[in-house]
């Protein structure tokens, strides 16, 4: 959680050309060439709502609101 909440707020720092540090899913070999996905739901005034976001080394690949 802390990694997606940096990712997140630190969004806008860095250069276009910098890598991503992403993480990927180490106990399928399957997932170390997939982007790294995170989900994350949250109530705000009574309303639900659901962001997610998936990232590869060199850019955000997904992102919903």
């Amino acid at each position: 959680m802390l990694y997606r909440q940096q990712f997140v707020s630190q969004a806008f720092g860095g250069s276009p050309d910098d890598k991503i540090n992403t993480h990927p899913f180490l106990y399928h070999i399957d997932y170390l060439d997939k982007p790294t996905r995170f989900e994350v739901d949250f109530l705000v005034n009574d309303t639900l709502y659901g962001y997610s976001f998936a990232i590869s080394p060199e850019r955000v690949e997904e992102e919903h609101l």
